[in-house]
């Protein structure tokens, strides 16, 4: 029966061929240029040159052709021959499906091929020139135009083969000779070292050749050839080998279930399903599932607390279940090997991807895990596989991966339904719960409402109760997801080019279930899927129908994007019981958000320059140059140049209503540009908070894996930094040879679900950068149809777990009451909580959310300094200022994290350190205009005063000195000031700072001015000092130093109780007041204390010694300093 594969990739070949527009050619930029020398009909550049045949058998350790090599050496050869020789890469594909199953034919292809003397580094020993605005090339006269190069490829027709060996088959039908350096003997030894002979005097000689091997790996053919010029030339091949004598077919094998607490199963759909174009197969789907069993059933095996796991997105199935699948699947085994041999470090299984770190920093994983907690797991896997289309009786491969959402649904049910017999037939109150990660959750909401509509309309519970007690969604795109707009186009820019390339964008993001989530859709691989007007645009334009993908059903005000995309959503939104939109509502729901809830753009990524954050709207995020290194052999020595093979870049959106490029393939003389308008009032979905992806790492990988990379961006270089999710750039370059290659620009990530997406945000007509950093589920304002949520500050990667998480879902996942599961889990910042950034002593002030959703759990605040909590709810806490000085609001929330509010009490504190710096560079508030006429200037500048934001304004003043200055004209939070002096001197001055709840301390700084030649004559005779609240005398002082009180002053003065009951003339007690003194030299010593000093009364200084001393006088806690010399 012929055998019909399920790809949409051919059909648009052939639309395209008559869709785009004629654009220059290299033919057209040659056309002055005399083509004698092209005599192999191949001229190589008119191809992206992934498969630097210059270099292959003519570099040591490149002379090993594959299966996928083959492939891409004959498409370049046949479109450099402007598509004349040979056969075509889909051509060939068609052929090699008619050989019967298990033989492999061998692939010869023999040429000459010419490549330009064009050397753009090196325009003095080129042989052309190149006229970028003219698209014309110039021979200089003299030099050769063309040089000629020689290639022979050969390689079985296969990329892995499993048995007991390998049959070849040697046949004409795949043997593509040029007229030049025709092969006149070639032998062979396909490895077990007989050598064989091909051709024998220019004939092929036809015939099968089966090699038996016992062993697994890669198989090593070695040639030998003679041209019709005697000259020779070895060369090989490889092929992946899987020994198994006894052929299964592929699917979960007996080898990774061989421990006893697994068993392994496959579930075809009871229901058909028919996918939505024309021409789609009606099948039953098919999913295969590996069971975990608990450990906490003593090894019996019993199914009677599952917990299924569901895959997600992924094409061509190569994410398996378990490393050791892969391991027996061929295919798998050559995408995945290193030296020949599988390497496990290189698959990412599913099981690979609940990998997380507890809080020890010690690897787990979420499945072992769950199973220490005593739940069966079930994974399970969308494979590719087999089945009839039930509406012609014609065999359909299916990409289950990749395949109908709704069609892997219906095989969930079935699933569930087996899953609950066993279970209730063990344990009659057994409950089954879903985890669904990315598509994944897509898939078990569509399966979970299904069955509660079924039990609706139909009443029959025993068939359609679903019993899931718990429903999580991981990082699911309940509103879609985004792969950037610029990497699609630029892989589709790539298309003609590499064949790999044509594969991933026709067959994964030309797949159903990527058209029926992508928001930000390229183009649709035809146009009946989504594109009705005509004709199709050309390469340099998107489709803007296509862009911004929404459903009114999805809560906005119109239907637009695909129409996979639109039927899809709807299909979810009118699935389920009445009112549901498409949810199920017999079970706990929970989600799992990847992305930052703080509307943050920042990642969880560290790298060489910091934390990694996504690009900006328009920022260029991707840029690759790529060349080959061309060595022409002479009779005499060689010729070495590197020639330019392409250069790539792809670009974020630009901001909403803004036009910008998005991708660029330039290759002389073709500079393809794709631009496009965003008209998505939500944001730019490559840059919205959301779980993450690499696509441009996984896209610069692909390059990188060249003979001599070149990083110019050091955040990432060569190596994937991240696991591969979806699979998606596999071999999109192909063998990656190309020589050199410098990825002059790599932003790695993308926004991949955003996070109003994967929460399935009920008003998600607003911009997707807002904050979601408060309680959705909040009775008064419900966002949400999930129950609860996880989400974090950070974007973190998609569908990944961290110990915080994976408890808050164990947690959930042991109540069985929907009113007792914990509250959602989301970053507060704790500046949201309103209030005064200071209050005074005795102050009392609530500080509250504005959000009354905000903090809806189990919080508590604290203090700490000079505060006192008065009273608190969830939402505010009322406090008291009892102390001067910094203090904390303490928030302490239901999780253990811990906030902190600063706050400063009462007036501020005096301190800071003084700084000269260079008066140019202060403004100058002096009121003498003839500042020239000083010897001096001294500019100063404090630094580090206590808590300066919570000042209003500063206060200085000059305390001694001959010098003028501006301080006292400085007002608001400047600290700094001019000196202007004619004598050197210690200038001594004080500042203090006030803000509503008073004024500080004075703080005391001096300046020693050595600028001038003179020193400040001594003062001319003895004065009284007047302050703001004594009068000191004498000044200078010589032996004895008064301080009394002036009559008005500032402070309020308290007098010491007496009991000889004489009063003064207005009744008052007559009793001494006392204040404290100290006096400090200028080293900051301490040289005279007295406590308690009576006003009016005089100390005796005569045993100190003479020089200028700072006294500080004290009373009632108020403090006032001054300078005083003494002779």
């Amino acid at each position: 029966m012929k055998r019909f594969i399920l790809s949409i990739g051919m059909l648009l070949f052939l639309y395209n061929a008559t869709a785009q527009e004629s654009e220059p050619t290299l033919d057209d930029a040659l056309e002055n240029v005399d083509q004698t020398d092209v005599t192999s009909g191949i001229i190589y550049e008119r191809v992206f040159q992934f498969a630097n045949l210059y270099n292959f058998n003519r570099e040591e350790g490149f002379d090993t052709a594959t299966y996928d090599y083959f492939q891409k050496a004959l498409s370049e050869i046949h479109r450099a021959s402007n598509e004349q020789l040979f056969m075509s890469r889909s051509s060939l594909l068609s052929q090699i499906k008619q050989e019967n199953t298990g033989i492999v034919p061998l692939g010869i292809l023999n040429t000459d091929f010419q490549l330009l003397n064009y050397r753009e580094e090196d325009i003095e020993n080129s042989g052309l020139t190149y006229d970028e605005e003219a698209n014309e090339f110039t021979q200089i006269s003299g030099r050769p135009a063309f040089y000629t190069l020689h290639t022979t490829v050969i390689a079985p027709l296969d990329q892995a083969v499993k048995g007991s060996g390998i049959t070849f088959k040697i046949d004409p039908a795949y043997i593509f000779e040029n007229q030049q350096q025709r092969i006149k003997k070639l032998t062979a030894d396909f490895g077990d070292g007989i050598t064989r002979e091909i051709i024998s005097d220019f004939q092929l000689q036809s015939q099968q050749i089966t090699v038996n091997f016992n062993s697994d790996g890669d198989k090593i053919a070695t040639y030998e050839i003679t041209y019709e010029d005697d000259s020779s030339i070895n060369t090989q091949s490889s092929i992946y080998f899987k020994y198994e004598p006894t052929v299964v077919p592929k699917g979960l094998t007996p080898f990774c279930a061989g421990a006893t607490f697994k068993e392994n199963g496959t579930i075809i759909a009871d229901e058909t399903f028919t996918g939505y174009a024309a021409g789609d197969p009606t099948i039953k789907a098919e999913i295969e599932y590996r069971i975990f069993f608990s450990q906490n059933d003593g090894g019996n095996n019993q199914l009677d607390n599952p917990i299924i796991i569901l895959d997600g997105f992924d094409p061509g199935d190569k994410r398996k279940i378990e490393d050791c699948d892969c391991e027996q699947d061929e295919d798998c085994v050559e995408a995945n090997k290193e030296n020949g041999q599988f390497n496990r470090a290189l698959h990412d299984s599913m099981y690979d991807f609940q990998t997380y770190y507890d809080e020890n920093n010690i690897e787990q994983n979420a499945l072992m895990t769950l199973r220490e907690q005593g739940f069966d797991v079930i994974m399970v896997n969308h494979p590719t596989y087999e089945t009839t289309d039930l509406s012609t009786g014609q065999t359909v491969t299916i990409d289950g991966g990749a395949y109908y959402i709704e069609s892997n649904a219906l095989a969930l049910i079935k699933l569930i339904k087996q899953t609950n017999g066993i279970a209730r037939g063990i344990n009659p109150d057994a409950t089954l719960k879903i985890i669904g990660p990315s598509m994944g959750g897509q898939i078990s909401r569509y399966a979970l409402a299904y069955m509660e509509h079924k039990e609706e309309v139909t009443g029959n519970s025993a068939l359609w109760d679903h019993n899931v007690s718990h429903w999580v969604s991981v990082d699911s795109p309940h509103l879609g997801a985004n792969i950037p707009l610029g990497d699609q186009a630029l892989i589709y820019l790539l298309r003609n080019q590499s064949p790999s390339a044509s594969d991933f964008y026709y067959n994964q993001l030309g797949s159903p279930a990527a058209l029926q989530q992508l928001i930000e859709q390229h183009r649709s691989p035809i146009p009946a899927f989504g594109y009705s007007g005509l004709p199709y645009p050309d390469e340099s334009q998107v489709i803007d129908e296509l862009l911004d993908a929404r459903t009114i059903l999805q809560g906005f005000n119109e239907d637009r994007g695909s129409s996979y995309f639109q039927t899809h959503y709807n299909n979810q939104n009118v699935n389920g019981v009445s009112g549901s939109n498409g949810f199920p509502v017999k079970s706990i729901n929970l989600s799992l958000i990847n992305g930052s809830l703080s509307g943050s753009k920042l990642t969880d990524l560290q790298t060489q320059q910091g934390q990694l954050t996504y690009a900006n709207d328009g920022e260029k995020v991707l840029g690759i140059k790529t060349f080959a290194r061309v060595r022409i052999n002479l009779p005499l020595g060689n010729i070495v140049f590197r020639t330019h093979i392409a250069t790539l870049d792809s670009h974020f959106m630009p901001s909403n209503g803004n036009s910008n490029r998005i991708a660029k393939f330039y290759k002389i003389p073709q500079n393809h540009i794709t631009s496009a308008t965003n008209s998505n009032d939500r944001g730019v979905m490559d840059n919205v908070p959301g779980g993450y992806f690499g696509a441009q790492q996984d896209l610069a990988d692909a390059v990188l894996d060249g003979d001599n990379p070149v990083s110019l961006d050091t955040r990432f270089p060569s190596g994937t930094f991240m696991d591969d999710i979806l699979g998606w750039t596999s071999n999109i370059f192909g063998v990656s040879v190309l020589g050199d290659v410098q990825v002059r620009k790599n932003n790695p990530v993308h926004s991949f679900i955003p996070s109003f997406s994967a929460m399935a945000h009920l008003n998600p007509d607003q911009n997707w950068n807002n904050p979601l950093d408060y309680n959705l589920t909040c009775d008064s304002n419900v966002l949400t149809p999930f129950d609860s949520y996880y989400g974090e500050d950070l974007n973190t990667r998609h569908t990944s777990f961290n110990n915080n998480s994976v408890q808050w879902l164990i947690a959930n996942l042991a109540v069985t009451d929907v009113n007792n599961i914990l509250k959602p889990e989301y970053p507060v910042d704790i500046n949201d909580l309103l209030g005064p950034s200071e209050i005074c002593v005795g102050e009392t002030v609530t500080f509250s959310f504005e959000n009354p959703c905000k903090l809806l759990d189990a919080s508590f605040f604290y203090s700490s300094g000079g505060l006192n909590v008065i009273s608190h709810t969830n939402g505010s806490v009322t406090v008291t200022g009892t102390d001067d000085g910094p203090a904390e609001i303490i928030l302490r929330r239901a999780n253990g994290e811990t906030l902190r509010k600063p706050i400063y009490v009462g007036a501020p504190q005096a301190g800071g350190t003084l700084l000269e710096v260079d008066p140019s560079l202060l403004l100058s508030l002096s009121f003498n205009s003839n500042t020239l006429s000083y010897c001096t200037t001294t500019g100063v500048k404090i630094i580090d005063w206590p808590n300066l934001e919570q000042v209003d304004n500063i206060e200085m003043r000059k305390i001694t000195g001959q010098s003028d200055w501006d301080g006292e004209f400085r007002s608001g939070r400047d600290l700094t000031a001019v000196i202007y002096s004619n004598c050197n001197e210690v200038f001594e001055f004080e500042v203090r700072a006030e803000n509503e709840c008073g004024w500080s301390d004075w703080e005391y700084f001096n300046v020693d001015i050595t600028g001038c030649t003179s020193n400040c004559p001594p003062p001319s005779n003895t004065t009284n000092m007047v302050t703001n609240n004594f009068v000191i005398s004498p000044v200078p002082a010589d032996t004895d130093l008064a301080i009394d009180m002036i009559q008005d002053p500032e402070w309020t003065f308290y007098t010491l109780g007496c009991s000889d009951g004489i009063t003064d003339l207005d009744g008052n007690t007559n009793c001494p007041t006392y204040v404290g003194v100290k006096l400090y030299d200028f080293s900051g010593t301490l040289v005279l204390n007295k406590p308690a000093h009576q006003l009016g009364s005089a100390i005796d200084v005569s045993a100190l010694v003479p020089g200028t001393y700072v006294m500080h006088i004290t009373h009632a806690g108020l403090l006032e300093t001054c300078q005083i010399p003494i002779n």
